[in-house]
């Protein structure tokens, strides 16, 4: 009975750990990125040439966001599901954005971006 308790626990802890390294998108992180990159969406989905000031602001304050090597795989994953939800994504254009408002985010804005690679 003693090692059944034990083992369960270590399984406990070896499941909480491994459920760590995996990088997550937090609801509050999603809903902050969906508010700053709406602005981005004629120039992701290619119906312009060039984002706008307000999408520039909304990677810029993403950009602001990417403090830890932590935050940086959470927001990777989080603009991995945005991109998945967006039709007709112009990966050109989802890729060019951070460089063109004078962004280096270093988390690429792309629906296959494997963000455990993220540092």
């Amino acid at each position: 009975m003693a090692k059944n308790v034990v083992l369960f626990f270590t399984l406990i802890v070896l499941g909480s750990s491994i459920a760590q390294q995996t990088p997550q998108c937090q609801e509050m992180i999603r809903e902050e990125m969906v508010r700053d990159l709406t602005p981005c969406l004629s120039y992701l989905t290619a119906d312009v040439n060039s984002p706008n000031t307000p999408c520039c602001i909304g990677v810029q304050n993403v950009h602001a966001g990417a403090n830890s090597r932590d935050m940086r795989q959470s927001i990777c994953v989080c603009l991995k599901e945005v991109a998945n939800g967006i039709l007709n994504l112009n990966d050109d254009h989802a890729a060019a954005l951070p460089g063109l408002c004078g962004v280096k985010l270093n988390i690429p804005i792309s629906k296959s971006t494997d963000c455990t690679k993220i540092t």
